[in-house]
């Protein structure tokens, strides 16, 4: 007879219980399908924020296996019936965004969505003990573009210090760096976003793993956040120094991928080797699994997830497209658009019109969707070509009904000075943000309202205070607010 002490379990088995948390979450996956299906075209892009994004799921789903089974906490129905009610707000809140084509925002409700149905399925007491491991996701989700600009002046700020310091012969102008021997762009590629993420999530996994408090995993994190931005600073630095000594001559200047992947692998791995280790501390407190039937709680699961598929075949109509005219016509001379003071980076307008009005340029762009999948507002990184301008001054205004940014602009190599008043206009409302109007895209969907227009007013300025020029600006755009408020 084999002596017992001598069995072992076989570490490659699976049971049913294990993998009822991986069903749950499968389960959110194919509620929300089109949401993790724009997740997935993003993780298979190798691009420059999520080419980690399948390591991320491959090892939340290993560790969601790992860690099972999970005990089932008894709870209050109350806490139960509460949990349903989020979870069917989140369900709502995917429709809306899923609507107005916010992929972002449908991206996010994936994860308060595992939680709550690990909540419905376990009780709190389990989805607490697993917090770290439900909110892993969030390496996976492109929320982190959003920080995409400010790393650009960040990075821009710190390695035009280093030049300075090092008393290198050169001009830095915003996020560009002029030597004697060319012209170094710090680009929206050169952010560091990847650097970034990345840095995060191998801080966020190695606390997970070693069972950091609260306390160490926000350390361990400032830690991360730090040596990632400190391996893309240098990696510029450096690139710029190369690009000095070797007159802009070496290949480093134009094939430099593998070098800052390396120097981020220099920074990072030591940090990962010498992070310390904590013993997992076991407690009594922790209750057996239960594989007792719930199919109450998986129908209400399902149920809650139901909501927003549900809405969003029923309410989600195709846009109603009709031809654009300009609104301007009659009352100014119609220019190229080459003529523009500043020229935009916008999207392919659906109608696009540029007059001049005396020494006032005005640009009016006009989008609408064509198709359920379309944006109403389109996605724009930046609204102005950085290389070439550099954005000095910048103030929120209120002319009338209209919110609208006055911005104050630079040429680079020229010097000279453009003035600008833009604002969006969306579903009857104006803001000078675009982040508003992404948001003002839920309601004018919804009503059917199938315009998004951007208004752009130009002047050149004469000095570099633009003040005559802001008045004459300011006088036009009051006068032209009847016909631009649609």
């Amino acid at each position: 007879m084999e002596d017992p002490r001598h069995s072992h379990v076989n570490p490659f088995k699976i049971t049913g219980a294990q993998l009822i948390p991986l069903v749950l979450i499968l389960l959110v996956g194919f509620a929300f399908f089109p949401s993790l299906t724009l997740l997935y075209g993003r993780w298979t892009q190798w691009d420059e924020g999520m080419s980690h994004g399948l390591m991320i799921v491959g090892f939340f789903i290993f560790s969601l296996i790992k860690s099972s089974p999970w005990p089932i906490h008894p709870q209050s129905g109350l806490i139960t019936f509460l949990s349903w009610i989020l979870l069917a707000l989140t369900s709502l809140l995917w429709f809306l965004a899923d609507v107005a084509n916010i992929h972002l925002l449908g991206q996010l409700a994936l994860i308060p969505a595992f939680i709550l149905v690990i909540t419905i399925r376990y009780g709190w007491r389990t989805a607490y003990a697993h917090k770290w491991l439900l909110l892993l996701p969030i390496f996976a989700i492109p929320v982190w573009d959003l920080l995409n600009n400010s790393l650009v002046n960040l990075s821009s700020l710190v390695v035009g210090k280093w030049v300075q310091l090092i008393n290198m012969p050169a001009v830095i102008d915003g996020n560009s760096i002029f030597i004697p021997f060319g012209h170094i762009l710090i680009a929206d590629g050169c952010s560091g976003i990847r650097y970034f993420v990345i840095s995060l999530a191998l801080g966020y996994i190695v606390s997970y793993l070693n069972h950091y408090s609260w306390r160490n995993l926000l350390i361990t994190l400032v830690i991360a956040a730090f040596l990632g931005l400190l391996a893309n600073w240098l990696r510029i630095f450096i690139l710029v120094v190369v690009g000095y000594e070797t007159q802009m001559q070496s290949a480093l200047m134009s094939d430099h991928e593998y070098f800052g992947w390396a120097l981020f692998a220099l920074i990072g791995f030591p940090a990962i080797y010498f992070a310390p280790v904590v013993k997992k501390q076991t407690t009594h407190e922790y209750l057996p699994p239960s594989t007792t039937p719930r199919p109450i709680l998986m129908l209400s699961i399902i149920a809650g997830l139901a909501i927003g598929p549900l809405l969003n075949a029923i309410l989600n109509e195709p846009p109603v497209y009709a031809p654009l005219k300009d609104l301007l016509s009659s009352k100014a001379n119609p220019i190229p658009v080459s003529h523009m003071p500043l020229l935009l980076t916008l999207p392919t307008p659906a109608h696009s019109e540029h007059v001049r009005i005396d020494e006032t340029y005005l640009q009016i762009d006009q989008y609408q969707r064509a198709a359920k999948q379309d944006k109403l507002v389109p996605y724009i990184a930046r609204l102005y070509n950085n290389q070439e301008w550099t954005l000095e001054e910048r103030q929120t205004i209120s002319l009338g009904a209209i919110q609208a940014q006055l911005q104050q602009y630079r040429h680079k190599s020229s010097g000279r000075y453009v003035l600008q008043l833009q604002w969006f206009a969306l579903a009857g409302t104006t803001t000078d943000s675009l982040v508003v109007a992404k948001l003002l895209q839920i309601p004018a969907q919804l009503r059917q309202q199938n315009q998004f227009q951007i208004f752009s007013l130009q002047t050149r300025c004469v000095t570099s205070n633009c003040e005559t020029e802001r008045t004459s600006l300011l006088s036009v755009a009051n006068s032209l607010q009847d016909l631009l408020i649609r």
